[in-house]
């Protein structure tokens, strides 16, 4: 994974965390029961985002591990009268099939969001993606291979390429 790459992953854990950390006091003042506890697991998911952007910018151990749930969390887009379930850090573009009628739609956001609910009689159907999360998560599948031997994304001695002809030697 390029540096570029990490810091801007980082920065939108960082970024869109930090939106819901901050409104957080306002929405949990409105909230009541259900949805109290709804948004404190939301809270504690956002703030979980935060801790995993501040290791990946650091390139602390265990980051990407760290990394890899925070944005598999994000990738699953779900809507049913029983359960909704969608959540997004920084970015999202999600694609997604609507049930009843039949149709197939996107929509995408720079910023955060999230869709916790339980029991909302009304809702159609949706399953779909959020393509930001999958990309994102295919780059840390791509990175993780090549995570160095401490489990950092700093590397070691170990990880460094060799060339075939050292300093100093002759070649043939």
């Amino acid at each position: 994974m390029r540096t570029w790459q990490r810091r801007t992953i980082g920065l939108l854990a960082i970024c869109g965390s930090t939106l819901v950390i901050a409104s957080s006091p306002r929405m949990l003042a409105n909230a009541q029961g259900p949805v109290f506890a709804i948004t404190l697991l939301a809270l504690a998911f956002y703030v979980f985002g935060l801790f995993c952007g501040v290791s990946l910018l650091e390139g602390t151990p265990r980051s990407v591990q760290m990394n890899k749930i925070f944005w598999g969390l994000q990738i699953p887009v779900l809507k049913t009268p029983y359960l909704g379930y969608a959540l997004a850090s920084g970015a999202y573009w999600q694609v997604y099939a609507e049930f009843s009628p039949f149709g197939v739609a996107t929509q995408w956001y720079l910023g955060t969001d999230y869709l916790l609910h339980l029991n909302k009689p009304g809702t159609r159907w949706v399953v779909g993606v959020n393509l930001v999360a999958v990309a994102i998560l295919l780059l840390f599948g791509g990175a993780f291979s090549r995570v160095s031997s401490n489990n950092s994304l700093k590397p070691t001695a170990a990880d460094v390429p060799r060339s075939p002809n050292p300093p100093g030697s002759a070649a043939a």
